[in-house]
């Protein structure tokens, strides 16, 4: 018969599984508290505890001389990993491709107006990118009569222009979808920042 070899908790009181405890390597023995015991014990050490345990965290990486140099170097491996994910996935991803560009477009419509962009994008354009696609390519077919052929260069144009605007808030009304149309190069530079403006051919 195999004999288990069992040990009392001195938390709970229970009988358990030896290897129910944690072994100490630095005293050659195991714990007298449960591992289940020790980690309620740990949770509820850290919520009361949790601020001073941060600040004694930020000391010691304050007065390790190699910890400034292993966050800047963890910092540039970060940002190298996002760029390469980024370039890689413009090539393959059209969808992603699109979404920067309006990203881009928002995050311009707020900054040249002294304005931080704040939120997601998609939240200030009231819907998906896919859903933005779609709509952007039924204003072309509305202005021109025909579906976009994909060749063309077209830009995305704020029917009421930005220029109009004299708050973030309304700059953000303004970036809503519906205010939003797809019109060729040509036609964009030439509506500026009119209102009354309509498309000749």
């Amino acid at each position: 018969m195999i004999s288990i070899e069992t040990k009392v908790c001195n938390k709970c009181g229970l009988e358990k599984r030896i290897d129910e405890f944690e072994f100490r390597k630095d005293r050659n023995k195991y714990r007298n508290t449960c591992k289940k015991c020790r980690n309620i014990y740990k949770k509820e050490y850290y919520k009361q505890h949790s601020d001073e345990l941060l600040k004694k965290k930020r000391e010691r990486y304050k007065n390790n001389p190699k910890y400034k140099e292993y966050r800047l170097k963890g910092d540039r491996n970060r940002k190298v990993a996002r760029r390469e994910y980024k370039r890689n996935r413009k090539k393959t991803d059209d969808l992603y491709r699109f979404e920067l560009r309006v990203r881009k477009i928002i995050y311009k419509s707020l900054s040249r107006n002294n304005y931080s962009k704040k939120t997601v994008s998609y939240k200030i354009l009231k819907c998906s990118y896919s859903d933005l696609i779609s709509h952007l390519l039924k204003t072309y077919k509305n202005n021109y009569g025909y579906e976009w052929d994909g060749k063309e260069e077209v830009h995305i144009d704020h029917i009421i222009p930005l220029s109009t605007a004299n708050s973030e808030e309304e700059i953000i009304v303004l970036c809503n979808y519906k205010n939003l149309q797809l019109l060729k190069e040509k036609d964009n530079l030439n509506k500026s920042n009119k209102i009354d403006w309509q498309i000749r051919e």
